[in-house]
């Protein structure tokens, strides 16, 4: 468990920065030590960062690819039946993209190469502000904004991690036997 002190350190750092940091600055200051203190470190799955996904469907007459900023899935070396993506991390001031429709990609081309029925999570981060998403057949619903600048939210958003990890701890469990 970590140190509350870290946490609030954390929090703190992302207040005073989160309106002039670019998008890596984001992932290196926050999100990578946050994550780093939540310890997505299993047995049954791995954490894997900047892998390219692909899935060929229809008839293998199309395509999607692109490269996935963060998962949990099984596997060692490459990733295997992703549940979990933490994707597109994205400045407050200057967002270009959508983030929520480049999540839901990673996570429909997951649902379809995983083929198991289980529900995808994900969550994507606007700055200060991270989204929760869930994936369940065809249907998606997107959770409230949790501002981690926050110094209340940020312990939220530090058990909301924590369920995910016990979460993929559960499905990966099942998977496995």
């Amino acid at each position: 468990m970590p140190n509350i002190a870290q946490l609030r350190h954390l929090q703190q750092l992302l207040y005073r920065k989160a309106d002039a940091w670019n998008e890596d600055e984001l992932k290196f200051f926050f999100i990578s030590p946050f994550l780093a203190l939540v310890d997505y470190q299993s047995s049954y799955y791995n954490a894997f960062t900047q892998r390219p996904m692909e899935v060929v469907y229809d008839n293998n007459t199309k395509i999607t690819a692109g490269r996935v900023k963060f998962m949990l899935a099984r596997g060692i070396q490459i990733p295997q039946l992703p549940y979990f993506f933490l994707h597109e991390y994205k400045p407050e001031k200057r967002r270009e993209n959508d983030p929520l429709g480049q999540l839901l990609i990673a996570m429909v081309a997951a649902q379809y190469q995983n083929a198991d029925g289980l529900p995808i999570y994900g969550v994507y981060v606007i700055g200060r502000f991270w989204y929760f998403v869930i994936l369940d057949k065809q249907q998606y619903a997107v959770s409230q904004s949790y501002d981690a600048a926050n110094p209340d939210t940020v312990l939220h958003l530090f058990a909301i991690l924590q369920y995910i990890k016990s979460l993929m701890e559960q499905l990966y469990g099942v998977v496995n036997k």
